[in-house]
């Protein structure tokens, strides 16, 4: 579920397009695993992992559909490696940063430009 105003709701719906063409694997595991929810927040990335609910900032939005799909795809991540568990502060360190280094590892794979790659160091 995707949500917030026209103008991003076209570019977000392009960039499942675009996933979906780039890595129909990834793509399935994203849509038809644990229910995510993308909003539109023009403020920082904020995300209730456990709830599986994620914005998705300006700045993302500037790189267009790569740069959404790069929430999305660290998104999954997250959700998928915290599930519904509320974790010890160290704990959820480990995983975000195994998130952003299997994010890294996948945009790496897929061509995406280093300006893209480089937000999840």
């Amino acid at each position: 579920m995707i949500w917030g105003d026209e103008g991003f709701l076209d570019l977000a719906n392009k960039a499942f397009d675009d996933l979906k063409a780039l890595d129909g694997s990834m793509y399935e595991r994203i849509i038809s695993g644990r229910r995510l929810r993308f909003y539109f927040n023009k403020k920082p990335s904020e995300q209730a992992i456990q709830c599986g609910t994620f914005s998705i900032n300006d700045g993302f939005c500037k790189l267009g559909t790569q740069g959404i799909i790069a929430r999305v795809v660290y998104a999954y991540l997250l959700a998928h490696a915290f599930g519904d568990r509320v974790l010890p502060k160290v704990e959820r360190k480990m995983l975000y940063d195994e998130a952003k280094s299997q994010a890294r590892a996948w945009l790496e794979s897929k061509g995406f430009p280093n300006e893209i790659i480089e937000i999840f160091k």
